[in-house]
């Protein structure tokens, strides 16, 4: 694989094809009208998206001696793995549509004492809207996730009161391939637990 470095920060929209929505591991993606992927700027990335509706790139001496210089930082989602790309709505794509729009008719307006401010401030816009969206992704799949833990629990406790733990214990490693086999959807069955 190709490896790039860029010394901006990149916000991409793409559109995401239909059967890449339908499952991921044992979740299907809660919305798949597109997929936004955030870069930070000198980060080292595989493969920069090819398939982009827009993209937004911004070097970091923009916002110096700003207040984005030091809010920056608070935006996580730059350092998120490509897998954990946010998944927006169709309501969500276009606000994070007119916020790029706004940043590009910025941009093409002539020079003057305001164009670095305003754009700044549409920068902020965008990045404080793609910080709710990651929120209220977290937000829709923690029941979900919330009963998965129990399950696990339940699975720890069911192995425990068997009295298994004492004959076969089981190194950590072991308790993370099971966990990720379960999240898988392999049958509990395979590993001797009953549901």
């Amino acid at each position: 694989p190709h490896l790039c470095r860029s010394g901006y920060y990149c916000l991409i929209l793409m559109n995401t094809p239909a059967e890449s929505c339908a499952r991921y591991g044992r979740q299907h993606y809660d919305y798949c009208d597109g997929t936004f992927v955030c870069y930070r700027a000198g980060a080292v990335c595989e493969k920069i998206p090819e398939s982009g509706l827009w993209t937004v790139a911004f070097h970091p001496e923009l916002f110096e001696g700003r207040t984005l210089e030091k809010r920056i930082e608070e935006y996580t989602f730059f350092s998120y793995a490509l897998k954990e790309a946010l998944h927006v709505s169709k309501e969500e794509k276009r606000i994070l549509a007119s916020c790029a729009d706004d940043i590009r008719m910025e941009l093409l307006r002539g020079a003057d004492a305001y164009k670095r401010t305003i754009l700044i401030r549409h920068i902020t816009r965008l990045l404080d809207y793609a910080t709710r969206f990651y929120e209220r992704q977290f937000i829709v799949r923690e029941p979900a996730d919330e009963l998965l833990i129990r399950q696990y629990e339940n699975l720890v406790e069911q192995y425990i009161g068997e009295g298994k733990l004492a004959q076969m214990p089981l190194a950590p490693l072991t308790v993370q391939f099971v966990t990720l086999m379960f999240l898988l959807g392999v049958p509990l069955q395979s590993f001797g637990l009953k549901r």
